[in-house]
């Protein structure tokens, strides 16, 4: 643990990305004194430096923060902030970053079955999402095997134009 923070004090994005994922899940020993809040500021703090630091998986677990819903100080949930969200996968998914582009997909797909009609939030959706299968994304891939109708209909829809 102590290779891990020493290389996230030096900037190095894959560390400060996963020494953050410590400190949410409370993993490794880390200020287990900490409230989760506290727990949830320094993870923060570490996800935009990484970010900063070029490693776009920062925005990503930014972003799973606040679509989540960020803690409080006593620890209770807020509700989820689904436009910081957004503009933060879009960050990442606009340099190209597969879970950003993943997470910007799911989202924008969710928002655009509530909007029913807006074709073009769904297809932005479809396409961001096989962006991320094809950069194999588990879970991306997993959503282009359930839902063959939308992939179908998106691979037609670029056919013709």
């Amino acid at each position: 643990m102590e290779s891990l923070k020493e290389l996230a004090q030096e900037g190095v994005g894959p560390a400060e990305c996963l020494l953050g994922v410590c400190y949410m899940n409370g993993w490794g020993g880390l200020d287990k004194q900490d409230t989760p809040a506290q727990r949830q500021a320094s993870a923060i703090t570490l996800f935009k430096n990484a970010a900063d630091h070029g490693e776009w998986n920062g925005f990503a677990l930014l972003g799973q923060l606040y679509e989540a819903g960020l803690l409080d100080a006593n620890g209770d949930r807020l509700p989820p902030d689904l436009a910081t969200a957004e503009t933060l996968y879009q960050k990442g998914a606009d340099n190209e970053n597969p879970l950003c582009r993943f997470a910007l997909g799911r989202l924008l797909y969710d928002r655009a079955a509530k909007e029913q009609g807006n074709a073009a939030l769904k297809r932005r959706a479809v396409e961001m999402i096989l962006l991320a299968a094809g950069a194999n994304v588990p879970r991306a891939q997993t959503w282009r095997t359930d839902h063959p109708a939308d992939v179908k209909e998106y691979e037609t829809e670029m056919r013709g134009q």
